[in-house]
């Protein structure tokens, strides 16, 4: 039976498209006839192809309708995207060996040890957060879709060879896992992690490296969260999906309140004793990262993170600009995604 479904869909498919296409055709308006010289040069052609562009929708609908077919048949969105059980969406970035491809494992952990060398060089507690991937923490959602040996050890693999170098790193995974009973730790339709996930995470952050927190004692802050108001978003996943019918995801919009600021004089110069570098994880206000480390690390936090350039040019930015002078940070914290480490 399934060998028909392809074939009868594709018929149904170009007819709809053809149909679609004929009644549109009427509609376009073309501009008054050309000269000679608009032939020669293609400036009449581009404007056909521009104008069919602009005025009928029909690739739009073609898409959609391809994508729902995929979707209700076989439980596939588009190329960048795995639909696991309960509809959860996860990016395929998360099974993919090397994310960028411009390191392998080697060249990689050396690059983040050069990091912590040059910051311990400068008195600086280098700090690396590898987030587990969402599929690894809900790895029941995601089952049918086979990974390998290499893929499913990656994490813990990253975090004893960066320990074997001689850098701070805090493992998540445990943690995730258990908390996940209580709260929701990843957006059901987004890929990352919810104000829980991020909170639960921030106070295991504050455990594993607490012998550097000491060396801060004379910085530490009362710092407090009061959560104002929820707001819904749409699932960057979903952008693949985009015939599923879901709601919106909710994130919680929080305000910090510093119970005790500090008071400057005429001539002191503010002190951030930490730094957080990273990725969207960090960046994006709606997750709040930034606001429950201070809280949990009872420590002022300047946020340098950075959207959609991966982990390391926030970290190269950051080295250049040598800000952490000006500021007196002891700590820098660094957010790191497992799917960015390479296997191989």
């Amino acid at each position: 039976m399934k060998k028909y479904i392809i074939p009868f869909i594709s018929i149904i498919y170009l007819s709809l498209l053809l149909i679609l296409g004929v009644i549109d055709l009427s509609t376009l308006k073309f501009q008054s006839p050309p000269i000679i010289l608009e032939y020669v040069n293609g400036q009449f052609i581009e404007g056909i192809r521009n104008e069919f562009d602009q005025q009928i929708p029909i690739e739009d609908i073609a898409i959609s309708f391809w994508s729902g077919i995929k979707f209700k048949l076989f439980r596939e969105g588009s190329k960048g995207e795995l639909t696991g059980a309960e509809n959860w969406l996860f990016t395929t970035e998360e099974f993919e060996e090397n994310l960028d491809g411009e390191y392998n494992r080697a060249e990689y952990f050396k690059k983040i040890s050069n990091v912590q060398d040059y910051f311990k060089q400068r008195d600086i507690s280098l700090v690396l957060v590898v987030i587990p991937s969402k599929s690894r923490i809900y790895g029941d959602k995601i089952a049918p879709y086979p990974q390998s040996e290499q893929l499913r050890s990656r994490y813990q693999e990253a975090i004893e060879a960066l320990l074997s170098s001689g850098i701070t790193v805090v493992n998540l995974e445990k943690t995730m896992v258990n908390k996940k009973e209580e709260e929701q730790l990843f957006y059901k339709y987004d890929t990352h992690w919810t104000f829980e996930g991020a909170r639960f995470s921030a106070e295991e952050i504050g455990r594993q490296i607490d012998p550097i927190l000491l060396k801060q004692k004379k910085n530490e802050r009362s710092f407090s969260l009061r959560i104002k108001n929820e707001s819904t978003f749409k699932g960057d996943l979903l952008d693949y999906v985009p015939t599923l019918k879901v709601e919106r995801e909710t994130f919680k919009e929080v305000e910090i309140i510093d119970n005790n600021p500090p008071v400057l004089g005429l001539f002191d110069s503010l002190e951030i004793p930490v730094i957080l570098v990273g990725t969207s994880y960090s960046a994006d206000r709606r997750w709040n990262f930034e606001n429950v480390l201070k809280t949990s690390l009872k420590l002022d936090v300047l946020n340098l993170s950075e959207e959609g350039k991966g982990p390391f040019p926030p970290m190269d930015a950051l080295m250049e600009s040598e800000y952490y002078k000006e500021i007196n940070s002891k700590i820098i914290i660094w957010e790191i995604p497992e799917r960015y480490i390479p296997i191989r």
